[in-house]
């Protein structure tokens, strides 16, 4: 087996809490695998473009996969500015089973993803989000475990941990929806969190 100091996949969105997994797992010398999702996400250009921008700079690849999840036009794609949660069910159980799938192809047994503390309207994006996933991947005989490990962090404790690294946030995406293409609204729920957090 794969030494698991070695081999994690990342699932990158490009925003703060990704990004931290991403610049942890590099300088650590343990990231194997980036791994972004084209689920028809508004925010798609900008988010690919922050992912391109940090993988570039440290010589990583990025593998994108097209994941068709529905319900996106109604969950997601509300209009910039407009504030509220945008949860699109199952989004994390997809795209952490194409993760799951991808690490195996590529000889990793972890998959990490950026849920935090302040997800918790978001029903995948906790502990017992994860352990159902676990469970899963476990009894499909699948020898991949899916982590979050910021998930008892808050956005606060994130954007303070990636100051202390020196992290170019004005790189990270973080906006639902942008006004003008790369522009963050400032008015949406991620954008709010994000300012009321420091970032």
């Amino acid at each position: 087996m794969t030494d698991t100091k070695e081999n994690i996949a990342l699932l990158f969105s490009g925003g703060i809490d990704s990004m931290l997994l991403a610049e942890r797992a590099h300088r650590e010398g343990t990231l194997k695998v980036l791994l972004f999702i084209n689920y028809g996400q508004p925010a798609y250009f900008e988010e690919m473009k922050a992912v391109a921008e940090w993988s570039q700079a440290r010589g990583y690849t990025v593998d994108v996969v097209d994941a068709d999840i529905s319900g996106v036009e109604d969950c997601m794609a509300i209009g910039p500015t407009e504030d509220g949660l945008r949860i699109l069910p199952g989004r994390n159980m997809v795209m952490c089973a194409h993760a799951a799938n991808v690490a195996v192809a590529k000889g990793c047994t972890k998959v990490w993803y950026g849920a935090n503390a302040d997800d918790k309207d978001y029903p995948d994006c906790n502990e017992n989000f994860i352990s159902a996933m676990n469970l899963s991947l476990s009894a499909s005989m699948i020898a991949v475990e899916i982590e979050a490990p910021l998930v008892r962090m808050n956005k606060k404790q994130i954007i303070e941990e990636a100051v202390s690294l020196n992290m170019e946030l004005d790189k990270a995406w973080s906006c639902y929806e942008s006004v003008n293409f790369n522009e963050p609204c400032g008015l949406c729920h991620s954008c709010k969190e994000r300012i009321a957090a420091g970032g």
